[in-house]
Formats: structure tokens, C-alpha cells, sequence
């Protein structure tokens, strides 16, 4: 059985995946009772994470327009990130 090489580097390509956005906020106690999640789509431009709270930010054609909720930490059971594109690898 050959010997596990712990030295070496993590590879290259997982180094480059790089978190982009928040996607989707998964909550610990509905917000409303068919509210369990909130997710970037129509209404919702962006959630954004300050200090202890996350916020929700609205499109300025939706029904948050020009506004901006905030989402306790503690409500939050989950978080779904989207990674930011990796580079095409050249092939050999």
C-alpha cells in the first residue's frame, strides 16, 4: 500500500472557485406562513450580509422597491451560495 503524500498542494482549479452572491436564504422560522426561504428572483435584486443581520434588497419594479429587510442571523438555517465562474482550462 503506497504512503499518503500530506504535503501536497490543495489542486489549483478548487482554489479558484470563488463565492459570488448569496442565491438563497433558507429560514429556521417562516417569516410568513409560506415564507420558508427567500431567494434572488423577481422583486429581489440581491441579499447582502452585514454584521449580524442579512438583508434583502428589492428590484425597483417589485414589491420591496427602493427598500431594503432585514433578516436576523439567528433565523437563518441555511445559506445557498453561487460560486463565480470558473476559467476555462486550456486542453492539452
Amino acid at each position: 500500500m503506497a504512503p499518503i503524500d500530506r504535503g501536497t498542494a490543495p489542486d489549483s482549479r478548487a482554489r479558484e472557485r470563488v463565492v459570488n452572491d448569496i442565491e438563497i436564504l433558507y429560514l429556521r422560522y417562516p417569516v410568513h406562513p409560506n415564507i420558508t426561504e427567500i431567494r434572488i428572483g423577481p422583486g429581489i435584486e440581491r441579499i447582502t450580509r452585514a454584521d449580524d443581520s442579512y438583508w434583502v434588497h428589492g428590484t425597483s419594479d417589485g414589491p420591496l422597491a427602493g427598500k431594503m429587510v432585514e433578516i436576523p442571523a439567528d433565523n437563518i438555517a441555511a445559506v445557498q451560495w453561487k460560486l463565480a465562474p470558473t476559467p476555462e482550462t486550456p486542453v492539452d
